[in-house]
């Protein structure tokens, strides 16, 4: 048998408070994921780097975004170079696309999560 996690409550870690995108992605994703019991607090180092990956990939594509994909090279004006921050945008992304998984964070990887139902609305089980 697989251990359990208790019942202790989740809380997001102070690195990614501290950091406002990653708090954004937090704040939008943990919610449910602990409703569901895909995120518990065994869990929230590996989603705080989840999210913390997710604010580094939008931070590249932004800057990425106000460059342009190919920039002035160093040696002349006219030469053209491929922005740096692409290496680092698509190594974000695996680490999104990795972690993600964990969490059920795609379709596919949603099929092979196991989560608990969605809670029952309290009010409609009086109206039954």
């Amino acid at each position: 048998m697989a251990p359990v996690p208790s019942e202790a409550s989740v809380v997001c870690p102070g690195y990614v408070d501290d950091w406002p995108a990653a708090a954004e992605v937090w704040d939008r994703l943990a919610p449910d994921l602990e409703r569901r019991g895909a995120l518990t607090a065994w869990d929230v180092d590996m989603f705080g780097a989840l999210c913390v990956s997710v604010a580094i990939w939008r931070e590249c594509l932004d800057q990425i975004r106000r460059d342009g994909v190919a920039m002035a090279g160093v040696r002349t004006e006219r030469e053209r170079v491929r922005h740096p921050l692409l290496s680092e945008l698509r190594a974000q992304e695996k680490i999104v696309a990795e972690l993600g998984q964990r969490f059920g964070l795609s379709p596919l990887d949603r099929m092979r999560l196991q989560v608990l139902p969605e809670p029952a609305d309290p009010a409609e089980e009086l109206l039954s």
